[in-house]
């Protein structure tokens, strides 16, 4: 570690302690609670010394559309994590839909829904949104979209959003660590994933075949 690290890491901390004293003091003087609110600042600092690695992960043509992950890091600074991982997930989902859709559509359809009369009611890329989560990531398994690791990873995130994260009220903690990880696979297995024809690749895998 050299001393613009060290320089870095201060700055990180000074400015989210006055950030926090304001929000909390601000709290008080409306008689609302500041107690288990925010996480530690300890915690937002191990996020941010990372996320510059993990963000470059990102390609700079897919940054100015990751309005998900800007929410994100405003949530972590704000010391929210509960609301940063929910943001997080709605990145992930927005763009594995957007990846979806390149496929065959009704392959997919018939791949990630089991119900014959909710297939019925799916037609086109737009009915991507009443596919819910989990039949989403299981249906990309299936056509090779994740790989069945990434699948395991992100049904966990999932799992994670579902119970500790601001869609539902609870009072589970985020570490930083988890919450760095859990932005680097998502990147890893969705995000930074390739916009690409995959219908192309489906016919040319039917060809094969034939």
């Amino acid at each position: 570690m050299n001393s613009s690290d060290i320089v870095t890491q201060q700055s990180y901390s000074s400015q989210l302690n006055n950030f926090e004293k304001s929000v909390l003091s601000f709290l008080a003087e409306q008689g609302l609670p500041t107690e288990s609110v925010l996480v530690s600042v300890t915690e937002r600092v191990t996020v941010f010394k990372n996320i510059a690695d993990v963000l470059s992960k990102i390609n700079d043509e897919q940054k100015p559309r990751s309005v998900y992950i800007s929410k994100y890091i405003a949530a972590v600074a704000s010391g929210l994590f509960d609301a940063a991982l929910n943001y997080l997930w709605d990145e992930t989902i927005l763009e594995l839909r957007k990846r979806i859709s390149q496929y065959d559509i009704s392959y997919f359809y018939d791949n990630a829904v089991n119900s014959p009369e909710k297939r019925k009611a799916l037609n086109s890329e737009d009915d991507l949104v009443k596919v819910n989560d989990s039949e989403l990531i299981e249906g990309s398994r299936k056509i090779g979209l994740i790989s069945e690791i990434g699948y395991k990873h992100l049904d966990t995130i999932r799992y994670m959003r579902n119970w500790v994260s601001a869609a539902h009220p609870n009072q589970n903690e985020i570490t930083g660590l988890q919450l760095i990880s859990w932005l680097e696979t998502c990147i890893r297995e969705v995000i930074s994933l390739p916009l690409s024809n995959g219908t192309n690749n489906r016919n040319t895998e039917i060809s094969e075949k034939c």
